[in-house]
């Protein structure tokens, strides 16, 4: 049986009021719900001249012609010669840096990208600083290495200058023991001076 064209309206009448009840119940839509909703919006009157999107949308002919010359994903194509406002609705829907829509001309657009983009230098500068506090200066380095040498210096040069009087006529045994706590008196100044020098304020 044939249904005309008046049923058919009748029947998507009573489909979008129980769509919308569902909605103000805060019930959740089917997929067909939803498909249903979507394809009503894809009428020709949403056919409309170039210039009708750029006034909307608040861009340029030329941003326009540059994304379709680059086949940027997602640039509605047109359609016997017209723009097609529903799918460029959802073009800046998913490429919010291309532009922004919420029912009105965004005259704002470029001070919106200018603060994201400063944001995100800002958030770069945050990562550098920490990585910089986790660093410690070349110029600290070199310093620390030239302390401790200075300290093992000195401590061979008494070593040196001690321990040939101090063995003398001694026994192994009592020679071991000189020699150990002059190597251990050696040791606790290396370890005291590299506690200096890494001592965090």
């Amino acid at each position: 049986m044939k249904i005309d064209s008046a049923t058919v309206d009748k029947i998507n009448q009573a489909n979008f009021a129980n769509i919308l009840k569902k909605v103000k119940a805060g019930k959740v839509l089917t997929a067909d719900e939803r498909k249903l909703i979507d394809g009503s919006s894809e009428k020709p009157s949403e056919l409309v001249p170039q210039k009708k999107i750029v006034e909307i949308f608040n861009i340029t002919r030329k941003s326009i012609a540059q994304w379709r010359r680059e086949g940027k994903e997602g640039v509605p194509i047109k359609e016997h010669g017209m723009e097609n406002l529903t799918k460029w609705r959802e073009f800046f829907t998913s490429n919010s840096d291309a532009g922004f829509f919420d029912g009105k001309p965004r005259a704002d657009r470029e001070s919106l990208l200018c603060e994201k983009l400063t944001v995100e230098i800002e958030c770069k500068k945050i990562e550098l600083k920490k990585l910089e506090d986790t660093c410690i200066d070349m110029i600290d380095v070199q310093n620390a290495f030239y302390k401790l040498g200075s300290v093992i210096r000195a401590g061979l040069l008494r070593m040196q200058a001690d321990l040939p009087p101090a063995l003398e006529g001694q026994s192994p045994s009592r020679m071991a023991k000189i020699i150990g706590e002059s190597s251990e008196k050696l040791l606790t100044e290396l370890s005291e001076t590299e506690s200096e020098l890494w001592l965090v304020d």
